[in-house]
């Protein structure tokens, strides 16, 4: 996978296989929002932070969950056939 810096190194994290991705998202999204979607939107449910912004990564090709400790999730990262990696950050999941 190739880094923003345009190198290529392995990333930390573990890498759930393609065909439990759908598995994990949909628990992931129950964890954040008690909802099975698979998207992520950003900002909240509220009037005040209402979600403004959906991001679809086309066609991905692997996803990095990256961890902390007492495998406390930090972040997800995928990474497109195009080499484009999405980078989110996870805090207090």
């Amino acid at each position: 996978m190739r880094t923003p810096g345009g190198g290529s190194e392995r990333q930390p994290g573990r890498e759930p296989e393609e065909r439990d991705w759908a598995a994990f998202f949909q628990d992931f999204n129950s964890s954040i929002e008690d909802v099975a979607e698979l998207a992520i939107g950003v900002g909240g449910r509220g009037r005040r932070f209402p979600a403004v912004l959906w991001h679809c990564v086309d066609q991905p090709r692997r996803v990095v969950v990256t961890e902390k400790g007492d495998a406390e999730m930090t972040g997800i990262i995928v990474g497109s056939e195009d080499e484009t990696l999405t980078v989110v950050r996870v805090y207090g999941v």
